[in-house]
């Protein structure tokens, strides 16, 4: 208002007549004598049009102000306050009505078949900007997801990033829709998902074990076991120390998916065999390198017998 008013409720409250028929009410606490407030509660139809039809967008505006018996004057004086509507403000310029809400078009993932040490990019694309993407609205397995990232709060990106030693099929992104607010405060609904995944990040574990118990004095056969299926093993991934391997005698897989190979020991030598194998020399069906084995130590003794020392008792001795 340009000056302070009075405004007499005795018989009526004013109102704002809107340009969809309803009402916006007079609130008599929140005004002041320069600021008459007027509230408005708005409601699902109010995207509706005579039909029944949705809007996803409405525009709102004043069409007219109305006394409806109450006494607007002059704080000053007493004279009737003019309430002519100005040619600017929501007489002529709409208040925007938006209760479409935030909905996930998709949620894709770059690779969907991963391994270990690879990571992925999440894009989430959602029917339009949305106040904040945060990280707790989702739910990942077996995996973590960056910070999301966006130039226009439509169009997320992140990073999944699985954990070690996970091996898992048909599995999903899932995004609380409800979390979502647009820029009118719409939440989203229901809970949206990727397409799935499988993850195997698992490192294929090897095992040696060979064929004698206790002390070997001649060539010993060694088994080499992985956990998994690999690709890529051969007789120069073995690391023997103390002995070497027996011609054309590395064989495998077997049916088992076992690896065995014959090893002879030193000459005349009591140095134990050391068979092991390092780390990715082999690798499973999703590309991942095996772990290192544990050193396998088979006791050896292949020394001739020798007369280390003679003994006799001290003393005289007769004939006989």
């Amino acid at each position: 208002m340009s000056k302070g008013v009075v405004v007499d409720t005795t018989q009526g409250d004013p109102s704002l007549k809107l340009n969809n028929g309803r009402e916006a009410v007079f609130d008599a606490v929140a005004s002041t004598p320069t600021k008459l407030v007027f509230v408005y509660d708005v409601l699902a139809t109010d995207v509706l049009d005579a039909d029944g039809s949705f809007f996803e967008e409405y525009d709102l505006s004043i069409a007219s102000f109305e006394y409806n018996n109450a006494e607007i004057r002059s704080l000053i004086g007493g004279a009737d306050a003019q309430m002519d509507l100005p040619l600017s403000g929501l007489s002529s310029e709409a208040v925007h009505i938006d209760l479409t809400l935030p909905e996930v078009v998709s949620i894709d993932l770059s690779d969907t078949a991963l391994f270990a040490g690879e990571e992925a990019e999440v894009t989430v694309v959602l029917s339009e900007a949305v106040r904040q993407l945060d990280v707790s609205y989702f739910t990942v397995m077996h995996g973590s997801l960056s910070d999301f990232e966006s130039d226009d709060n439509i169009t997320w990106r992140a990073t999944y990033t699985p954990v070690r030693d996970v091996e898992a099929d048909d599995l999903v992104v899932s995004l609380d829709a409800s979390r979502l607010s647009d820029a009118a405060g719409n939440l989203g609904l229901g809970v949206a998902r990727s397409a799935s995944y499988d993850l195997d990040s698992t490192y294929p574990e090897v095992e040696i074990r060979s064929d004698v118990v206790g002390v070997a004095r001649e060539a010993v056969r060694f088994t080499i076991n992985f956990s998994e299926a690999v690709t890529g093993f051969g007789e120069d991934d073995l690391k023997v120390v103390n002995g070497t391997i027996v011609p054309f005698s590395f064989d495998g897989p077997n049916a088992e998916g076992e690896y065995s190979v014959m090893i002879a020991p030193l000459a005349q030598s009591r140095q134990p065999i050391k068979v092991s194998v390092e780390g990715d020399v082999a690798q499973d069906g999703a590309g991942n390198g095996n772990r290192a084995s544990l050193v396998f130590v088979q006791p050896v003794d292949t020394a001739p017998p020798a007369i280390e020392h003679i003994e006799g008792a001290e003393g005289s001795y007769a004939l006989g």
